[in-house]
């Protein structure tokens, strides 16, 4: 559900909404990094309405179902998910379809990141920028767009299936389960074998300039003999790792502790980027700065909203209604920054810009990396157990390790 309300608290007073929001003003909603860099001053922090709608989706996280979706009723989407813009209407179709081609798709397995050992992949922003796609506003002729048109059209009116098979999908569970009989009832067909998505590449390859009708499925061939492989063995690393699970529940469950450490050790074999620190990896020494000293405990609040009559910046750290520090800022840009820092963990002497530019530089800079790392440590856990109070556990574990490991 979400609420869609532009006007501002004084016009809702008296009304349910005004409640709601207050209710969550009381909660510090207002005070997370991602709602309060959309507070404007024309604009209010709850205020949804001004956000962009994309024309195509594709998901964030994916396995063996890789696919782009057309979004014709213009639904908003969440962080789990990335959007594409502003794409021209008669554009928005066939770049959709470029999209969900095989071509495409091995680009997205290039480039985007592996999570754990179950065959999970993570698009993410920065490697979606990379991706290496058709240009179908380079070769914009009438004559592609057409075949690439009928071809996703005939995609369009079946269910999508994975690269692969539903019966190699089940294969090991059934066979444990003993219904291996059973297997036969599942469809052996995966989107590799389906004549429209081979219909979809040939004309993509056609319209990149390959006029040879026997190089292009020579080339098909090819690509779809390696995927095919590539699937297949993806698959058997995560039948490894479940067996490998199922014994470790046999043996009983670690703890916390001893999962965090195996994240931890994921991490900085697979994903060391995760371990990158607010100094110095983000900020610029080479600039201006002003030192101030975190305290370990308490909630990071604006001084300004507890009491606007004697500053117009600074933040205070509250315990329960306790203040038990203030930190008077330079500049009001730094307050943001310095709540995002204690928000992440980080306490004692940190370094902030003492310029409002680069301080707004590196406050978008960094959130971004947080979220994009809660991300992944998230997804990580999820890999290792669906228990969401166990989850919380290792998260807690982890985050301290984390923050001081090089």
């Amino acid at each position: 559900m979400m609420l869609f309300v532009s006007d501002s608290k004084d016009a809702l007073k008296y009304t349910f909404v005004h409640k709601y929001i207050r209710w969550g003003e009381k909660r510090n909603v207002h005070m997370g990094s991602t709602v309060a860099g959309r507070a404007t001053k024309e604009h209010e922090w709850y205020d949804l309405t001004l956000n962009k709608r994309a024309d195509i989706i594709l998901p964030k996280i994916q396995q063996y179902r890789l696919i782009s979706f057309l979004n014709p009723k213009k639904i908003h989407i969440n962080s789990s998910l990335l959007g594409i813009y502003n794409v021209k209407e008669d554009i928005v179709k066939p770049l959709c379809a470029i999209l969900n081609s095989t071509i495409s798709i091995l680009s997205r397995l290039i480039y985007a990141r592996i999570l754990g050992n179950e065959g999970n992949i993570q698009l993410d922003v920065y490697s979606a920028k990379m991706m290496l796609v058709p240009d179908i506003m380079h070769y914009n002729s009438q004559p592609f767009i057409d075949k690439i048109n009928s071809s996703f059209d005939k995609m369009l009116d079946r269910e999508v299936l994975g690269f692969i098979a539903e019966r190699r999908l089940r294969q090991m569970a059934y066979t444990q389960a003993g219904k291996e009989a059973q297997l036969d009832r599942l469809s052996p067909f995966c989107e590799l074998d389906m004549a429209d998505r081979r219909g979809l590449d040939d004309a993509v390859l056609e319209m990149l300039g390959m006029e040879s009708t026997a190089r292009r499925q020579d080339l098909l061939d090819e690509l779809y003999d390696y995927l095919r492989e590539f699937f297949e063995l993806t698959r058997q690393k995560e039948e490894k790792a479940i067996i490998n699970k199922n014994k470790t529940r046999r043996r009983g469950q670690a703890t916390p502790t001893e999962i965090a450490a195996q994240i931890l050790a994921e991490i900085q074999e697979n994903h060391p980027d995760l371990l990158r620190r607010y100094d110095p990896d983000f900020l610029d020494l080479t600039k201006p700065f002003d030192t101030f000293d975190l305290p370990g405990e308490g909630v990071p609040q604006a001084l300004k909203y507890t009491n606007p009559l004697l500053y117009n910046r600074g933040v205070v750290f509250l315990k329960g209604k306790k203040p038990l520090a203030n930190l008077i800022t330079k500049i009001p840009e730094q307050d943001p920054l310095l709540i995002l820092l204690a928000h992440s963990g980080l306490h004692g002497l940190l370094r902030l810009p003492h310029e409002s530019e680069e301080c707004q530089r590196l406050y978008h800079e960094y959130a971004d990396f947080l979220r994009l790392r809660d991300e992944t440590i998230r997804g990580l856990i999820a890999d290792r157990t669906l228990d969401e109070e166990m989850q919380e556990k290792i998260y807690s574990a982890l985050m301290p390790q984390l923050l001081y490991t090089k």
